[in-house]
């Protein structure tokens, strides 16, 4: 009995271990006061996502800053919003990129 308790404890962690993965864009800190938040449907914006999970299964998509811009033809990036959602047992990551 246990063995079982002690088996379902680390069962327990390895699963809920990717809640506490947190994702911040604090290294790539602009001057936010350079930008014209009203005219951001001018510019052109492209989005990457990736699907992660945590049971030990391989992520699907990239949410990478680079497919984003290169999906949208951006040559000079002016903003980056990143959205992270958390559900049960999988995390949505998606990158929007923004500029000319």
């Amino acid at each position: 009995m246990k063995k079982f308790f002690a088996g379902l404890v680390v069962a327990s962690s390895l699963a809920l271990c990717g809640c506490m993965a947190q994702y911040s864009p604090t290294a790539n800190v602009v001057k936010s006061d350079e930008i014209d938040f009203t005219k951001l449907g001018e510019l052109k914006k492209g989005s990457s996502c990736g699907l992660m999970q945590i049971l030990f299964f391989p992520p699907f998509g990239t949410a990478s800053l680079k497919e984003a811009a290169t999906t949208a033809g951006i040559a000079k990036l002016k903003l980056v919003d990143y959205e992270v959602r958390e559900f049960l047992l999988f995390r949505n990551i998606c990158v929007t990129a923004y500029g000319n």
